[in-house]
């Protein structure tokens, strides 16, 4: 009886978690209406839920749903040299829709400027900031992705969109993955392309998913406090 207490609150505290992630995790397509993902797409983040569809020439700021379509009251606004979204249908993903949803239509910027999205009114705390980033067909046309918290503690990029998709997801080529801290609701994400002598380079973002880190301790937490409530109904 004792052993089945416990599986009962773990299995309690284990959906509280994925009910707290999923209400403070967030999906973002680039492009055009109609060509986002499913709802039952994780896309590289493994996190499937409701996608955000965000064309470029961007309005002052877009409110932000959840993975389960609800407003988070978090928004995000591009505050610098974003052009516009572009469709770029490929055959390398004509085989699998969701993929081709994500990585076909995207937004850009030139290699001698540099796109910023600003994330505003976020929970604060630790994310998994994935950023989805090439350009299918153009291995020779790399995106740089930055990002800086708001305590601007630290300034780190990585390179992706350098090789060929090979139709699966590959940190480096399809996408690059972060651990970010939020402070004050507050997050910088950059893109500019690779300057490069023998192409028109620019860079290009796909999509980007955050995905809240647990506090520590939280799991535990909210264990305790099912073994707590399955002791009181067990003396009721």
């Amino acid at each position: 009886m004792r052993s089945s207490r416990f599986a009962l609150a773990a299995l309690a505290a284990g959906c509280g978690f994925a009910s707290i992630a999923e209400a403070q995790s967030i999906n973002i397509d680039f492009g055009f209406e109609g060509s986002t993902p499913s709802s039952a797409f994780g896309g590289p983040a493994s996190s499937p839920g409701f996608w955000n569809t965000i064309e470029g020439g961007f309005e002052p700021s877009y409110a932000l749903r959840d993975l389960s379509g609800n407003l988070t009251g978090a928004t995000v606004e591009s505050t610098l040299f974003f052009n516009g979204s572009t469709n770029n249908p490929r055959p390398e993903t004509a085989g699998n829709p969701e993929h081709a949803a994500l990585l076909d239509d995207f937004i850009y910027c030139n290699a001698d400027t540099q796109g910023e999205l600003l994330f505003l009114g976020l929970e604060d705390g630790e994310y998994d900031l994935t950023v989805t980033a090439i350009l299918v067909g153009h291995p020779d046309q790399p995106t740089q992705v930055t990002w800086l918290s708001n305590d601007f503690g630290e300034f780190l990029d990585d390179i992706t969109g350098d090789g060929a998709y090979s139709g699966g997801w590959e940190p480096g080529v399809t996408h690059a993955t972060f651990r970010v801290p939020v402070v004050n609701g507050e997050l910088h994400v950059f893109a500019n392309g690779i300057f490069n002598f023998e192409t028109e380079s620019f860079g290009n973002l796909n999509g980007l998913q955050l995905v809240r880190v647990p506090a520590p301790g939280s799991l535990a937490l909210l264990a305790s406090g099912s073994l707590l409530a399955l002791r009181r109904r067990r003396h009721a």
